[in-house]
């Protein structure tokens, strides 16, 4: 059985939406994908007490890169209806969500690595290698990531507190257009 989702639904002229509607669909696919960050997160932590193996582990991130794929996908096509319907500033900020969440999955990803693999050296399921170059050694010779993970982390913590706000001006977007509605 072949299923659409909404967004392709309004892509295809199934179903008409307004820019407000549109901007719900947004806000559900946008907590749907915190979901799906809850799942990575709580799989990772699962992996690093050794509650997961490394097979459940890589099953996971299948799982995960697939449901962020198709999210992404959706979104894409809610950012494109708004800027088909003259509503390029919701698009543009609906983009930078996009752009930012890619930013956090990367980072995420990154912080994975140097917490799992010490010389950055890709784990058998991630598809790509990162560079990561540690910044200090020990006396000893010996690479010491602490400083790298606190940046990385730091860096992560800042592109979240980006996301929050340009979700908030999409929620501020939403209520002016609930008042004209």
């Amino acid at each position: 059985m072949l299923t659409t989702t909404p967004a392709q639904e309004v892509a295809s002229n199934q179903i008409s939406a307004t820019p407000f509607e549109l901007l719900l669909l947004f806000n559900r696919l946008q907590s749907s994908r915190v979901q799906v960050y809850k799942d990575f997160e709580t799989g990772f932590a699962l992996y690093l007490n050794n509650e997961a193996n490394a097979d459940e582990y890589q099953a996971l991130v299948a799982k995960i890169t697939s449901l962020f794929s198709s999210l992404s996908q959706e979104i894409q096509d809610v950012e494109r209806l708004l800027k088909e319907g003259n509503q390029a500033l919701l698009g543009q900020l609906v983009r930078e969500v996009q752009e930012l969440e890619r930013q956090k999955l990367e980072q995420t990803v990154k912080l994975q690595i140097y917490k799992v693999v010490p010389n950055g050296a890709a784990l058998p399921f991630y598809p790509l290698k990162f560079n990561i170059t540690p910044q200090t050694e020990t006396t000893f010779g010996s690479r010491d990531y602490t400083s790298d993970i606190e940046h990385l982390q730091s860096s992560l913590e800042d592109t979240i507190e980006s996301i929050n706000d340009k979700l908030a001006e999409i929620q501020n977007e939403l209520a002016e257009l609930d008042s004209t509605e």
